[in-house]
């Protein structure tokens, strides 16, 4: 098993990074600009709770370094099942928003917001680009990323 653990908590603003249970990084992070908690489909702009790991990792133009979780989780998509069953997933153009993707941790092309602690991305956790730099050399691919209150 990895010894990375990364633990995000929305409530304290911070991404933290474990190896081996010691935490050795701490960065502040911003969130989706249409709040936290229940995730539910594409475009609420929301930042999903839960259980993730990093699937994927890239350079990206915008935000240095992307690293993708693997949102939507089997939880994710019995819950949207659920509110699409009971009629609760809006309409995007003709059809039912999806459940979303490309959820993940990147850095900022806004760093003003991020240091005023503004959220502004689509549901994504935005980090400074200093701090996606270190932790997309430091963790790899497969590292679990606990996102909670």
């Amino acid at each position: 098993a990895e010894p990375y653990f990364i633990v995000v908590r929305t409530s304290c603003r911070t991404l933290d990074v474990y190896r081996y249970g010691e935490r050795i990084r701490s960065f502040a992070a911003v969130f989706g600009l249409g709040g936290l908690n229940d995730k539910l489909h594409e475009g609420d702009h929301k930042t999903p709770t839960g259980l993730y790991a990093i699937v994927g990792m890239r350079r990206h133009p915008r935000w240095r370094y992307f690293l993708l979780l693997d949102y939507p989780n089997l939880h994710d998509v019995r819950r949207y099942q659920v509110a699409m069953e009971k009629g609760e997933i809006p309409m995007l153009g003709n059809h039912p928003a999806g459940v979303g993707g490309a959820i993940g941790i990147h850095g900022t092309d806004k760093p003003e917001l991020n240091r005023k602690k503004v959220d502004w991305t689509f549901g994504c956790i935005s980090i400074d680009n200093d701090a996606v730099e270190d932790l997309a050399t430091l963790v790899p691919v497969g590292t679990p990323v606990l996102i909670e209150e």
